[in-house]
């Protein structure tokens, strides 16, 4: 399985993150309530709604498979889409 987080973007919408692919996230400059995250294969930060410690939460568990606390966040894929 493909193991993506699916997280609101501080603009509206939202973006769907590849676990694996997130190299780190910082407090937005502007907003603490909002996240920069670091992701490939993206260049600049991804601007999501969401403070760094909600982020941390979210990420630490998806890294650990702690799919009970993240259910509304992890989004399950088969390696072969048709």
């Amino acid at each position: 399985m493909i193991d993506l987080i699916n997280v609101p973007l501080a603009r509206g919408g939202s973006v769907v993150l590849l676990i694996k692919n997130i190299g780190g996230a910082i407090t937005n400059r502007d907003n603490p309530d909002y996240t920069d995250v670091y992701s490939a294969p993206f260049i600049d930060p991804v601007t999501i709604d969401m403070d760094i410690d909600q982020f941390g939460e979210i990420w630490f568990s998806a890294l650990c498979e702690d799919m009970d606390s993240i259910d509304d966040y992890i989004t399950h894929t088969a390696m072969a889409m048709h």
